[in-house]
């Protein structure tokens, strides 16, 4: 097996650009936007009715100027509005200077007032470049934004070879954010397509370039990542770090969730490096993935040391799932035994926090402090009656609600929605039997104390001696 480098990088000299030309020109659909690019004179003019392109009329009637986004002022009706203090019938009543007087869209001066790109001063390549990154966001939906291009062709260094030679886009001077943000989207489309033209395979190595292998960020984005980087050198067992880069490159899943993908295989490979079968997975067996499942289950943020939360462990448990079913199936662990596979049976995650069922307390100590100091006051003023019920029995049904949600540290909705057989005594040891409707687990028990169970048996009596009125069977 060879030796993979930790990520590949492109060649530091694009002295060849004449071929590189030529490749994107191959690459170029010569009927794009036949509407608005015009391939003799290479000049760009917007469509306004084009809704993949962003360009709109002066809100002012008169004006036959164009703008970046709707309902705007070009800057010379705007700079007037302002002198006239934007009186109300401005757009309806101003008349604007004379076209010819008008400050050109194109360094070349044709046809002022119009929103327009010239690629006519550029090189071969950086013509071809540009006209790849544009037919490629094009696919993806972008919007063309001719004022955008203009200033990034304007602001282009002379003598300029490549947009690849460019560096960062903060090389170009005074420039919005959104154009730095072009420019670097057009970088990162051009490294990806360098990657193709040099024949360079940028999931060699054991550390991948998102920007250069394509995957899409995320499952909603609906374009490559352009930035980021997956290791897969966490991953210690060279066989089994070979099986998640195949799965990548065959299922090409979402960056996000190759990175899941290649974490939880961290937690197997170290959970199976201590096994004599680490690196000879011809010799893997169940009692090996029994070891792996184990390693998930009490699994820990390596970020910050947290314990996952049973959810996210049953979450990597179906990410580690996915990645076997696609090995077998690919034909990666023909040499590994069947029995290494995940049973039903045997291994399994619980889909809901254990922590929900143990007693706790919400309420901080000193809150509690004070709270019991002036539990005698609760409902002490009141003089609500109703259904036969006294301010003093509401008082108490009050009290008891807060000393279980004291003690036992239940959710308000869970104490007040116990039933009148919500204790439970096992081996002379109480038991609250509650529904945690949260999660829509329903008769829990959770073990209390003698105490707590006998404050519940107080009010329980109580209750049994007033009127069942409004309140329902609790």
């Amino acid at each position: 097996m060879t030796v993979a480098h930790d990520y590949v990088e492109l060649p530091t000299s694009l002295v060849t650009l004449p071929d590189w030309a030529t490749w994107l020109a191959d690459q170029l659909d010569l009927q794009w936007r036949t509407g608005e690019w015009d391939p003799g004179s290479l000049l760009f003019t917007a469509d306004l009715d084009n809704p993949r392109t962003r360009a709109f009329s002066c809100r002012v009637t008169a004006c036959d100027a164009v703008v970046e986004s709707p309902a705007s002022h070009c800057e010379a009706c705007r700079a007037v509005s302002a002198r006239r203090g934007h009186p109300p019938d401005f757009d309806t009543t101003h008349t604007p200077s004379l076209p010819a007087v008008r400050q050109p869209n194109v360094g070349d001066g044709l046809q002022p007032g119009r929103s327009q790109f010239a690629l006519g001063d550029l090189s071969t390549v950086l013509r071809a470049e540009i006209l790849y990154c544009l037919q490629r966001r094009d696919e993806e939906d972008r919007l063309v934004v001719p004022a955008m291009m203009r200033r990034i062709i304007r602001n282009l260094p002379p003598r300029l070879s490549s947009l690849l030679d460019l560096g960062t886009p903060l090389s170009i001077t005074h420039l919005p954010k959104s154009t730095y943000s072009l420019v670097n989207d057009m970088q990162v489309r051009l490294r990806r397509a360098r990657v193709q033209y040099d024949g360079v395979d940028p999931t060699l190595g054991d550390t991948w370039d998102c920007a250069l292998v394509g995957l899409l960020s995320a499952p909603n984005r609906r374009y490559p990542a352009a930035s980021g980087h997956l290791d897969f050198r966490p991953i210690r067992q060279r066989w089994l770090r070979e099986i998640v880069k195949e799965y990548g490159r065959a299922v090409r899943p979402t960056v996000s969730e190759l990175r899941r993908t290649v974490n939880v295989t961290a937690f197997a490979s170290n959970a199976l490096a201590s096994r004599p079968a680490a690196e000879r997975p011809q010799t893997l067996a169940l009692a090996d993935m029994t070891l792996v499942v184990e390693a998930i289950e009490i699994a820990r943020n390596p970020k910050d040391g947290s314990a996952y939360s049973q959810a996210q462990r049953k979450a990597m448990l179906g990410w580690w799932r996915r990645l076997l079913q696609y090995a077998r199936l690919a034909g990666l662990m023909d040499d590994i035994p069947g029995v290494f596979a995940l049973s039903p049976e045997l291994h399994g995650i619980e889909a809901v926090d254990t922590t929900e069922d143990e007693s706790g307390r919400a309420i901080p100590e000193h809150v509690i402090a004070q709270l019991d100091q002036y539990l005698p006051l609760m409902s002490a003023d009141s003089t609500y009656k109703h259904a036969g019920w006294q301010a003093e029995d509401f008082a108490a049904m009050y009290q008891e609600v807060y000393r279980i949600i004291r003690d036992t540290g239940r959710r308000p909705e869970e104490a007040t929605s116990l039933k009148r057989d919500c204790l439970q005594w096992i081996d002379g040891k109480p038991s609250l039997i509650y529904d945690n409707r949260k999660r829509r687990r329903y008769g829990r028990r959770l073990p209390i104390s003698p105490e707590t169970a006998r404050h519940i048996q107080q009010w329980q009596k109580h209750r049994d001696s007033l009127p069942g009125g409004f309140v329902h069977d609790s």
